[in-house]
């Protein structure tokens, strides 16, 4: 969790730099364009651990009523 809160606060930092940069716009358009795909491409496997264990959390919770119905 920690390393997805980084990524988030990188990733904004980067865009208010680059907002503010006075580089041409087709340029800082570009640069926009190639920060949210590097963020996007850092940000899946996180994405993607907390859905695994958000899965694996259910089916626990849901292996665990069973054992209480019973």
């Amino acid at each position: 969790m920690a390393a997805l809160a980084d990524l988030e606060v990188r990733y904004q930092v980067d865009r208010e730099r680059l907002e503010a940069w006075a580089g041409p716009e087709a340029i800082k358009q570009k640069f926009a364009a190639q920060l949210k795909e590097s963020y996007q491409r850092e940000r899946e496997p996180y994405v993607q651990w907390l859905a695994d264990l958000q899965n694996r959390a259910t089916t626990i919770m849901g292996l665990h009523d069973t054992r209480l119905i019973t």
